[in-house]
């Protein structure tokens, strides 16, 4: 007979900021669950910008070299229609990094 795992906290839903929940719940010793419906990951952006308290918060969970190279700054932002055509391009300005 198979044991039944036990957690100390059960994650529901794998969005951009349960990921980050989940991660740092782990780094503190927790025994974490997640649990998603979706059986791919989402293949659309869900988080297009961020700042330097979110880049501390990957930092402290150990992935904020990993996700800042996957990370454009000074990039034009484009938001597009159910067809991928842009509706909405700008260009934010950059303050630099404080991080």
């Amino acid at each position: 007979m198979t044991p039944i795992p036990r957690y100390d906290v059960a994650v529901v839903g794998y969005g951009p900021t349960r990921v980050t929940a989940a991660n740092l719940l782990g780094k503190a010793g927790l025994n974490v669950v997640v649990i998603e419906r979706a059986p791919d990951i989402y293949s659309r952006a869900r988080a297009i910008s961020t700042d330097e308290e979110v880049l501390r918060i990957w930092q402290k969970a150990g992935l904020a070299d990993r996700l800042s190279a996957d990370m454009l700054p000074g990039r034009a932002v484009a938001f597009v229609d159910a067809t991928g055509r842009p509706f909405v391009e700008m260009q934010p300005p950059s303050h630099g990094s404080g991080h």
